[in-house]
């Protein structure tokens, strides 16, 4: 078991890395064409797959205990990455005054406790917007790990892709979001119970024969998969599930070593992800056109640059982070009642 979580923290690693200077070195300083963009859009089913299965070796808790760990570890976060943004707001306001309107500072105050994308006016902030669905999955999993060990893991599946179904006639983005990727989510928990190659290679023909059958009866087009992304659809459930099982048939042969670097990304992944709009704003601005006129080469420029930028940011942003969590918990600690009756 020890052995399978450490293979869980290097494959989040390795998605982080992979969303980073794969994903969005390929849309957000637009390399790459078509179909490759779109077939590269496994990072999400992924990551939330990989989110599941690590749930098998957390420790069970209540929606109580669940919600102040998240809250922690994820919301705490957000808030001190949103006010280093608006730290960095302001000075360039200063520097360079008409850049940035007030109003958008003004907006960005109001949506603070909301995560949501471009929440303020720097670029490339369009990464925020997976961290509320994420929460409501992981903060529901304690009561849907309660109904997954008690019935039968592929009927709690058809439920789950039946609920998916309703949630696209409903027409809410957050409620398609949060059904389609708990798919992947529950799939991961389900998947630590040893699933053999045979099923996996039975999931990957029939689901690649539906999308091939779907999308030819209904004449949809599955390019750009990113049309299918936002709002998560059927299509996009669909090919999360072919990219799951077939990294799941490659990965069952493959053991990724868990060397420092991996652990630093594990460790502080989701740091690295929050600043990363910040990353590539410095990389556009020391590079703001491509050098080589070589789509390849420029791409793997941007990837290290990119992974570079980002792990040398985090040796700033990190103790930031830690810094401020020491202190709010040491106001936390001064403000409590005892401590201010007794004095001590």
């Amino acid at each position: 078991m020890q052995h399978r979580d450490s293979q869980l923290d290097a494959y989040r690693a390795l998605v982080m890395i992979y969303i980073l200077c794969v994903i969005h070195v390929s849309y957000w300083l637009g390399m790459g064409k078509q179909p490759l963009k779109s077939l590269i859009l496994i990072e999400m089913p992924v990551i939330f797959f990989i989110s599941g299965a690590a749930m098998t070796f957390a420790s069970r808790k209540g929606l109580y205990e669940t919600t102040i760990n998240r809250a922690k570890r994820v919301l705490f976060p957000y808030y001190i990455y949103f006010a280093v943004s608006a730290i960095v707001c302001i000075v360039i306001a200063i520097v360079n005054p008409g850049t940035i309107s007030i109003g958008w500072l003004k907006y960005g105050i109001c949506t603070f406790f909301l995560p949501k994308d471009n929440a303020l006016p720097l670029p490339y902030m369009s990464h925020l917007w997976f961290i509320v669905p994420y929460l409501l999955i992981t903060c529901s999993f304690c009561f849907q790990q309660k109904i997954a060990d008690r019935i039968n893991r592929w009927l709690y599946m058809v439920i789950l892709v039946m609920g998916c179904i309703i949630a696209q006639f409903a027409g809410i983005r957050l409620l398609s979001e949060f059904m389609i990727y708990n798919v992947f989510f529950i799939s991961g928990y389900f998947s630590v119970k040893k699933i053999t190659t045979r099923y996996l290679v039975t999931i990957l023909s029939a689901t690649i024969i539906f999308l091939i059958v779907s999308t030819n009866a209904f004449s949809i087009s599955i390019f750009p998969m990113q049309y299918h992304k936002f709002p998560p659809d059927l299509i996009f459930l669909t090919f999360g599930i072919i990219a799951i099982s077939a990294l799941g048939l490659i990965f069952d042969k493959i053991k990724i070593p868990n060397n420092r670097i991996l652990r630093h990304w594990n460790k502080n992944g989701f740091t690295i992800y929050l600043y990363q709009n910040l990353v590539f704003a410095i990389y556009v601005i020391i590079i703001p056109e491509p050098l080589f006129g070589n789509t390849l080469i420029d791409a793997t420029l941007a990837a290290i640059s990119i992974f570079l930028l980002s792990t040398m940011l985090s040796f700033i942003t990190v103790p930031i982070e830690k810094f401020s969590t020491a202190l709010l918990q040491y106001l936390v600690n001064y403000l409590k009642p005892n401590h201010l009756l007794t004095g001590k």
